[in-house]
């Protein structure tokens, strides 16, 4: 703040700062505080002083302030903004006057930052985490004094990097940590790292900080939140599988007009909105091209759990002690808990859960080295999850299928288990079975009689071959997860009467490589709609294979009707064999629900046949093809909800990159250029209206930015898969025009490390950053590069409104 009334001083005549506290009053206090601070710069015997008050109700203190304020330039920092309403309020307070005034306001909600710059020419920017460097020079300064660095011993050297790790670089976090360790005694700096969770609690200043966020939400969020305190730190949280424990714990309450999955989401991004739930930063080329993964950061996972125990939602391995002190009061009395989350070895363990009533206990969550759990005790569990959990047996889970027939969710993922019991039939109500990454190779064919099963993940594993037969069987399966394309080696073949499930939403990735083209073409294969089933009884009696033959013609009608995610393995023969190619078109063009598509070729595959697709689903919002075409295909026009695409191709004209630009909602564009090309590729001011991230593959990424192009892209990667020169001058340019940029990546082989052409492209985005007058990461084959910059954060003299969020108040 103080630096900013610096910059007020020299620039501005009229200023004002004023900090907006979940529990301010309202938008007329607001306006008073502005509105002194503003007249108080004036001399006291000024005649506009004397002639403006602050009576009056908003409005007319509103007008009053753009009364006064209508031939001045001025700077209004509003911070730690928390209501869209006080905004719409006080805004028509601030006039545009050509005045190069600036208003910049902090909040610690997106939705309200996006609110703020809706209608206005605005800027909104997000605050990074602050890189390694850079947390370390903050933590360094913080704890050990302003030009000192960590010691150099190795362990405490290690032990920096392990909490800086943790603090994920967000400013609030470093300081606390670092004024921590000031305080204590020098042989206690290990304890700081290694007792971690005692550590944070200790922190009053993160709580303090954490605690307006989390008084904010609304009750079904809070609820919800509560809930990230069952994964331990660091775990990679996977949405999907999220919502489907939500649902299974029944905490999404349905409601009317919106089904539970469409709720789930709706929460899911509200977490998001307040940064309860953080997307993983890093990305992976080999994985899928959207953000899959989310992680919540190791304070306020502590900070959740300490208010889970306190409202006995939920124990964790550091809160049990304290929850059955509370429950019992210090004696043997039995103590009840809902939830119970345990992710840390602890010898104390089994004699805290031998005082655990566990009829009450319906979430057991476990991973890691942890032992000493009597799962006799949990009979009555609805969701099991042992993620991890390395001393989980094939006999434990015989035991769990034995006694939990109220189970809802069951996830043995990542550990031992070799096989599924006899006695899992058992388990009438069971939604959802993840056994992905564990040592199983088959499956009992009399699991297609769980009545409930919607949801089966196999990948990762050795399972050859789904059992059959599933026709009628499986009236619920909703996503079948098998072959893992990253990582699995063991296909798992599906049989060919998958196609009968009639409510399969999800089918990826399935094998298409070995399999007959009867199968692609059944998968293609759409009658009408509107078939009729009434049957009389004596028509089922005379007629029964005409009846069975037009119920099957129904059923894979609605699979291709509710199919919503497909992804697929297709082999290079079937890329030149006619009959799969107007199979696959056939089956792309009909599913009319379609919302991803997902095709993995083989090397050297072209996908020239789906460029005569005369049309494709409206619906998909994200197409990932891994062969190669010509060029962009037409069919890509008018698909108004796409959102992310990658493919490659072998020429793109500036029409191609015109019809790319015309997308309206695409976010993430994955581009290969199998080609060197002649000229610059121009990126002009049309187009690309919302994308924010752009990843090329290409030998020359000679790319032109115009002035004005691609105004939301945050994130540049360039992968260098060659290093053919195309001529002088085709390294990329104009990065400056991209005003959004965060960060820069260039990739290529290390054995291309001392190319010309490479040095080329690293000089040219290097000298770019540097010029550049505001901050960019540049990142090369993963290591961050330190540009030297010939210029100051001019970012405040760039834009006419910032909306900077402060990410846990860490401003």
């Amino acid at each position: 703040m103080e630096l900013l009334h610096q910059i007020g001083g020299q620039h501005f005549q009229c200023r004002a700062v004023t900090n907006v506290s979940r529990r301010t009053p309202g938008a007329r206090d607001l306006l008073k505080h502005i509105t002194s601070q503003v007249i108080d710069m004036a001399a006291p015997a000024s005649s506009e002083r004397s002639q403006t008050t602050l009576g009056g109700d908003d409005h007319e203190l509103a007008y009053d302030l753009k009364k006064y304020l209508q031939d001045k330039s001025y700077l209004i920092v509003i911070d730690d903004l928390w209501r869209t309403s006080d905004w719409e309020t006080i805004r028509h307070a601030f006039p545009r006057n050509n005045c190069s005034s600036r208003i910049i306001i902090t909040t610690r909600i997106r939705s309200v930052a996006r609110w703020c710059c809706s209608d206005e020419d605005g800027f909104l920017h997000e605050v990074k985490p602050l890189s390694e460097l850079d947390s370390k020079r903050l933590f360094s300064a913080a704890a050990f004094g302003s030009g000192s660095t960590c010691p150099s011993d190795n362990s405490c050297s290690l032990e920096f990097d392990e909490i800086l790790r943790r603090c994920d670089g967000i400013p609030l976090f470093i300081l606390a940590m670092a004024n921590q360790m000031r305080q204590e005694q020098a042989e206690k700096v290990d304890k700081a790292a290694a007792c971690w969770p005692e550590v944070i609690h200790k922190l009053k200043q993160v709580k303090e900080a954490l605690s307006p966020s989390y008084d904010d939400l609304p009750l079904e969020l809070k609820l919800l939140s509560l809930y990230m305190s069952t994964f331990p730190r660091g775990h990679r949280i996977d949405k999907h599988d999220l919502f489907r424990k939500w649902e299974a714990e029944g905490l999404i309450a349905p409601d009317t007009g919106k089904g539970v999955e469409d709720l789930s989401e709706e929460y899911f991004s509200g977490l998001l909105d307040r940064y309860i739930i953080l997307p993983m930063t890093g990305r992976d080329r080999n994985s899928e091209v959207e953000n899959r993964w989310y992680h919540v950061n190791d304070f306020m996972l502590e900070f959740l759990s300490s208010i889970s125990v306190q409202k006995n939602f939920l124990a964790t391995s550091c809160t049990l002690k304290s929850a059955t002190e509370a429950a019992g009061g210090g004696n043997n009395k039995a103590w009840k808990l809902g939830r119970l989350s345990l992710h840390q070895p602890d010898a104390e363990l089994p004699v805290l859960l031998e005082r655990l009533d566990a009829s009450h206990t319906r979430s057991l969550t476990v991973s890691g080295l942890v032992n000493g759990i009597p799962l006799d005790k949990f009979v009555h569990l609805v969701v099991l999850s042992i993620d991890g959990w390395q001393n989980f047996e094939d006999d434990d889970l015989v035991q769990i299928c034995s006694t939990n027939f109220r189970l809802k969710y069951l996830s043995v993922r990542n550990t031992r288990v070799s096989k599924l019991p006899p006695q899992i039939i058992g388990l009438r109500y069971l939604e959802t079975l993840d056994i992905s990454y564990t040592h199983v190779t088959r499956l009992p064919s009399q699991m297609w009689e769980l009545p409930e099963l919607r949801v089966l993940d196999l990948r990762g594993t050795q399972v050859t071959m789904l059992p059959g037969p599933m026709r009628h069987r499986t009236a619920r399966l909703k996503h079948v997860l098998i072959n893992s394309n990253e990582t699995d080696l063991t296909v798992t073949q599906v049989p060919e009467d998958i196609v009968y499930c009639p409510r399969l939403e999800s089918l990826e990735t399935v094998d298409l490589s070995n399999c007959s083209v009867s199968f692609v073409e059944n998968l293609a294969r759409q009658e009408s709609l509107g078939l009729g089933l009434e049957w009389e009884h004596e028509q089922l009696n005379d007629n029964h294979g005409e009846v069975e033959h037009a119920l099957d013609r129904n059923i894979r009608t609605k699979v291709l009707e509710s199919l919503k995610v497909l992804a697929l393995t297709w082999s290079f023969h079937q890329c030149y064999d006619e009959r799969y190619q107007t199979a696959l078109q056939s089956a792309i063009q009909k599913s009319r629900s379609l919302e991803s598509l997902t095709i993995h070729c083989e090397m050297g595959c072209s996908m020239e046949f789906l460029d005569s697709l005369p049309e494709v689903p409206k619906s998909l919002q994200k197409i990932s093809i891994h062969g190669r075409f010509v060029t962009v295909p037409r069919w890509i026009q008018g698909l108004n909800n796409l959102a992310i695409l990658q493919i490659s191709v072998c020429k793109l004209a500036p029409d191609d990159v015109k019809l790319l630009g015309a997308l309206p909602r695409l976010e993430s564009l994955v581009l290969g250029l199998h080609f060197i090309p002649e000229e610059a590729i121009v990126i002009g001011c049309e187009g690309f209206s919302q994308l924010r991230r752009l990843s090329i593959d290409s030998r020359v990424p000679w790319l032109a930015f115009g002035r004005g192009s691609m105004p939301k892209l945050t994130d540049l990667d360039l992968m260098l898969i060659s290093v053919d020169p195309a001529g002088q001058d085709s390294e990329p340019s104009g990065i400056a025009n991209l005003l959004n940029l965060e960060q820069i990546t260039l990739r290529y082989y290390s054995c291309y490390t001392n190319s010309s052409s490479v040095k080329a492209v690293v000089d040219a985005v290097r000298r770019q950053v540097a010029e550049l007058r505001y901050m960019v990461r540049l990142m090369i084959n993963d290591v961050e590069d330190y540009v030297k910059r010939s210029c100051g954060d001019m970012q405040l003299a760039k834009h006419k409104l910032v909306a900077s969020i402060a990410r846990y108040n860490s401003h």
